[in-house]
């Protein structure tokens, strides 16, 4: 929580100082750019109207004559330039006084202040090129800085010579103003930051106090500490906040009041509750004990009625059954009979068809045998054509051979030697399907006579077994008649059982009807009070979770302190 106290403060502290950083350098950016503005519209132009005025007052006052004479070589005419020179330069308070001249190249006619440098090359500067190319007109330097010092120059040429003349002004004291503008902007922005750091700071404390003592009480509160009121006396959003929970806090003392009332009367309610459904729980599971007594007697009188209504229908229904089988019995011993003749005479006909399926397998099998030999025959014809085959194949290639021996002259016979073996290898592969299929052919002759003669040995026990059916079903035929007979004694007895069984067993379910009507009716108070039972058990159970709630309400409230 201290973090987090610090951090809005330093948030609240660096917004305020940034906004005055900010507002700082764009006022000293905008001081700095309004100063120079300054200097260059109206220090440096009339700091050039005075070099305007001082070359102006020196060409007037140069002896053009004498600049000529000088340049021409004479002595003394240029003692009397250099001595004008050094006046000029006196009165003028300037750096240097100087004529230039320009032939073939530059060069130095006089200078103030170096005799030494008469005739001397120099270099001209751009606004000395100016001035050279554009005669009566004034061109000025820019402000540049050397190893001598911060100057400004102006420059004319000499009507009617090859010369100018130039002046070099000391204007170090734009350099000084410049350092000064930028000082000055330097200042106002640290006094701004300083101000603004101080202004965030002190802002932040008086926003930052109160929202602290607010986050202690609301430590407190969350504590369960609810005694003490906050005390802020802003006027503003925050002191409404602090009044808000006061609120708060009271609303929550009074709430608290109520639910330690009211869980007190719960807890003492419960108990009393508890008490009963114990009370109440206890005398229903002696009731369901009791009731589960009577449903077990009644149930096991219905269960005795019903499995002798049951054995009675079963007696009843077995001898009705009986009887009923007896006479169906009877009836199929008759079926039985005609089906037996039936069978008899079919039998007798499967012993023909067998022979006649006998002596067709046995001339099939002659049959496949004289295939089998004629396919042979047909596989030693094959033979022989592959062997031809290979003869004329191998003349062809000889003959082949031979045309190309021949050269131009046995071309057309080469033709012919190969679409002769062409045809040779044709017949070897044909004559070769052939003795293929005929190979399989034969295989599948010699399994045909293999299972002709197992189905002609499974013909003959075939009719073994027919025959032998045969007399089976005249043994059936004498046995039938015997039972026939006795069956039909048996059924007249069981019609007799069978109407008294019906009678009993009508008694016996009228008695099951009466037994399970009497268990149902049980069984329903036994459910009654077993839904009793259990919801006098839920509502115990509820009761008991109440007062545990209860209790553990009461346990939370006592860590509040009202």
């Amino acid at each position: 929580m201290f973090k987090t106290k610090s951090s809005l403060g330093k948030k609240i502290t660096a917004y305020f100082a940034g906004c005055i950083l900010v507002l700082s350098i764009i006022f000293s950016f905008v001081s700095y750019e309004l100063s120079m503005w300054i200097v260059n519209q109206y220090v440096l132009p009339q700091f050039e109207n005075t070099l305007q005025t001082n070359i102006r007052e020196l060409e007037r006052n140069l002896d053009k004559t004498l600049a000529t004479r000088s340049d021409a070589g004479s002595d003394s005419a240029y003692a009397s330039l250099l001595a004008f020179l050094n006046e000029q330069k006196q009165d003028m308070g300037a750096e240097y006084v100087y004529v230039l001249g320009k032939k073939d190249k530059a060069y130095i006619v006089a200078l103030s202040g170096a005799a030494e440098k008469r005739n001397a090359d120099y270099t001209f500067t751009a606004g000395m090129e100016r001035a050279f190319d554009n005669p009566g007109t004034v061109q000025f330097s820019e402000v540049y800085e050397d190893s001598y010092g911060v100057h400004k120059s102006v420059f004319t040429r000499l009507a009617g010579t090859d010369m100018i003349i130039g002046i070099d002004m000391n204007a170090e004291f734009v350099k000084k103003l410049n350092r000064y503008i930028i000082g000055i902007s330097i200042l106002l922005t640290l006094a701004l930051i300083v101000f603004g750091f101080a202004a965030g700071y002190s802002i932040a404390r008086k926003i930052i106090k109160p929202i602290q003592l607010l986050v202690q009480h609301t430590q407190k509160v969350a504590a369960g500490d609810l005694r003490d009121e906050i005390k802020i006396a802003n006027n503003d959003e925050l002191g409404q906040l602090a009044t808000s929970f006061n609120h708060m806090s009271q609303q929550l003392k009074d709430m608290i009041s109520q639910l330690s009332a009211t869980s007190n009367h719960v807890v003492d309610s419960s108990e009393t509750l508890s008490a009963n459904a114990q009370l109440t729980t206890e005398m229903a599971h002696q009731m369901v004990a009791a009731t589960e007594e009577i449903v077990s007697g009644n149930q096991t009188v219905s269960q005795a009625a019903e499995e002798n209504a049951q054995a009675m229908g079963e007696i009843a229904s077995g001898i009705q059954h009986i009887s009923e089988s007896a006479v169906a019995v009877a009836e199929q011993s008759v079926k039985a009979a005609q089906e037996a003749n039936d069978g008899n005479d079919r039998i007798q006909k499967a012993v023909l068809q067998m022979d006649s399926i006998s002596a067709s397998l046995s001339h099939s099998t002659v049959l496949v045998k004289q295939t089998n030999e004629r396919t042979n025959q047909i596989g030693h014809v094959v033979e022989l054509i592959t062997s031809i085959a290979d003869q004329i194949n191998l003349l062809a290639l000889n003959a082949a051979i031979e045309a190309a021996r021949a050269g131009e002259y046995g071309r057309g016979f080469a033709v012919v030697a190969d679409e002769v073996r062409k045809l040779a290898e044709q017949s070897a592969a044909s004559a070769s399907k052939i003795a293929g299929s005929l190979h399989a052919i034969c295989e599948d002759s010699i399994k045909s006579v293999e299972a002709m003669n197992q189905m002609a040995a499974e013909v003959q026990a075939g009719t073994e077994v027919v025959n032998e059916a045969g007399q089976a079903f005249e043994n059936i035929l004498s046995l039938i008649d015997d039972i026939s007979q006795k069956i039909q004694a048996v059924s007249a007895v069981t019609q007799q059982v069978s109407a008294s069984a019906q009678q009993v067993s009508a008694s016996a379910e009228e008695t099951v009807q009466i037994a399970s009507e009497s268990l149902e009716n049980t069984r329903k108070i036994a459910a009654s009070s077993q839904e009793q039972l259990a919801s006098m058990e839920e509502s115990a159970s509820a009761i008991k979770e109440l007062q545990a709630r209860a209790h553990s309400l009461q346990s939370k409230l006592g860590n509040f302190k009202i």
